[in-house]
This record gives structure tokens, C-alpha cells and sequence, in this order.
């Protein structure tokens, strides 16, 4: 008698955060690759106080019996939404993707899919368009990405893939309720626990740029998320602090605050107005914003 085959019991989650966002084409494709695994799947959507005009059209991609849409009317942020995808998932993995996301590579479900089963922590990574948005306002997000982003080799949350294990025992900190560092954050706890995260190839296009008024505003609040989680987690590193407590130390803050002031008016005009904005006027902004977080800081 012939031994039963037994079924394959890994099942992946993909788990989308929405905000504002329009995820149509991004569904349709995530369910063409899905439908050539053996593996079984689900898709989850979490609107987080969505204006309408986009919740309503992204409850329409849930007529799919295996894509769940759940619409909450207030907004809790970036770290709350995705704690609460992990813990309504029933895979036992995790893919967790921006909703601005665009699949780029035709395998790109297959590619998560031959790391499995794993107790890593894999990131796919991000990559932009080659060619400059014609609108000079998005170019500064769009150098950003190309030159930074792109290239990055830290833990990133728009593309990564977990056991929902892992996800449930290290949650992001949902008191970051604003934008910025949340997964630094999360990346930085999971090497203290002495968990394993790996980078492979695997990017998705980031399809929907800001402009540099919005990059830039949310560039000023992620230097202060980066104060907010320092204070809370000592052991907390990244390059912004560090240079901001070595000019600090040495007695540099107000000169430091009082030159990038001054030349605040230039640096804007170029990051803003320029086809070539210099990501070096941004670092120095954020050096400005930073230094003025350490000086209302207990942390010296």
C-alpha cells in the first residue's frame, strides 16, 4: 500500500500595513506568484484610518477568498499596524511589505519561499527607478533612495520575512507612534538577542515618492524618533546620535546649530528646488535637528 503524501504545513502570511495608499496592482500581483507555490498563503490588509476614497476601493481586493481587509477608523501608526497583522496571521511565516510597494522580479514569492524553513530574519531590501522623476520636487527622495536606501545593508521593515514566531516574542515598539527608526529599532533588538538577519536579493521597487517638503518633515521626525527610542533603549546606536553627542562633548552645539541655521535658507533652496539636490544638506539638517534634541536631553 502506498505511503499518503503528507501536506506541506508551512503557511505564509503576507501582511500589508495601508495608509492612504491604493494596493490594487500590488495584490493582483502578489496572488498571480502565490498561485504558483505549494505552499499555502494568505494575504492581509490593514487599513489604519484611511480616508475612503482609498479604504473603499482596497476592500474590493478581499472578493478573493485567500486576501483579508480589516479597516480600523483611527490611525495607530507604523508599529502598532504591523504588531497587529503578526498577530491576526495564520502562517507561520511572515512577509511584511510597504504598501508602495511594486514587485519587480516575477519570482520574487519563490526567492522567500527557498529560505524556508528558517529560524532567520531575511531581508528582500529596496530599490528605485534608474531614471530621475521628471518633477524636481521628487528628486531629493528619489537621490536619497538611489544613493542610501538602495545600498542600505540594515534592517529595513518594507521587505523582510520572519517566523511569526519570532515576530510575536519581538514586536515593534508600538509607542513609536510617528514616522521614522521604528525598525532600527526592531533590527537592533533582534542582533541583542543574538537572532540572525540576512540580506538577500530581493528587492521591490519603491513606486511612490514624497515630496521634498514631505521627505524632509519626515526626515525632522525621524531624528527625533531617534531621541525618543535612545532615551528608552541606552543601547541604541546610530550615526546621527553619535556625532551628535561627540559635538555635544566637545563643546560644539551652539556654533554647530548657529552655521547650519544660516545656511538653512541655501541648503532648503537646493534640496527642494534642485535637479541635483546634495544629500550632504540634508545630513547637515539632520545634524542641526539632532544637536537640538541633545540640548533638551538628559542624555549628554
Amino acid at each position: 500500500m502506498a505511503t499518503p503524501k503528507l501536506k506541506n504545513k508551512t503557511k505564509v502570511s503576507i501582511l500589508i500595513p495601508l495608509y492612504n495608499s491604493a494596493v490594487d496592482r500590488l495584490v493582483k500581483d502578489l496572488i498571480n506568484q502565490c498561485n504558483f507555490i505549494e505552499e499555502d498563503w494568505e494575504i492581509i490588509l490593514l487599513e489604519d484610518g484611511s480616508d475612503p476614497s482609498f479604504s473603499s476601493a482596497n476592500a474590493k481586493l478581499a472578493n478573493h477568498p485567500k486576501v483579508k481587509w480589516v479597516e480600523r477608523n483611527t490611525n495607530k501608526g507604523r508599529a502598532t499596524t504591523r504588531n497587529e497583522l503578526a498577530q491576526m496571521a495564520s502562517g507561520n511565516y511572515l512577509i511584511f511589505l510597504d504598501a508602495d510597494s511594486q514587485l519587480i522580479d516575477p519570482l520574487f514569492i519563490q526567492n522567500y519561499i527557498a529560505h524556508l524553513p528558517t529560524r532567520k530574519i531575511i531581508c528582500g531590501g529596496r530599490t528605485y527607478s534608474p531614471q530621475p522623476p521628471a518633477e524636481l520636487s521628487y528628486r531629493l527622495h528619489w537621490n536619497y533612495g538611489i544613493k542610501r536606501e538602495a545600498k542600505s545593508m540594515e534592517f529595513m521593515s518594507n521587505n523582510f520575512m520572519i517566523p511569526q514566531s519570532l515576530m510575536l516574542a519581538l514586536p515593534f515598539d508600538s509607542n513609536i507612534k510617528y514616522y521614522g527608526h521604528e525598525d532600527t529599532l526592531l533590527g537592533q533588538m533582534l542582533q541583542w538577542k543574538g537572532l540572525e538577519i540576512s540580506y538577500i536579493k530581493n528587492p521591490v521597487l519603491h513606486a511612490q515618492l514624497q515630496t521634498a517638503e514631505e521627505f524632509i518633515q519626515k526626515s525632522k521626525q525621524a531624528v527625533q524618533n531617534l531621541w525618543l527610542i535612545k532615551r528608552k533603549y541606552p543601547p541604541f546606536h546610530h550615526p546621527v546620535l553619535k556625532i551628535t553627542q561627540i559635538t555635544h562633548q566637545l563643546g560644539f552645539s551652539l556654533i554647530i546649530k548657529r552655521m547650519i541655521r544660516t545656511l538653512g535658507g541655501t541648503i532648503k533652496e537646493n534640496l527642494i528646488g534642485s535637479p541635483r539636490p546634495h544629500l550632504l544638506g540634508l545630513d547637515l539638517l539632520k545634524w542641526m535637528w539632532s544637536l537640538e534634541q541633545i540640548t533638551s536631553s538628559s542624555l549628554r
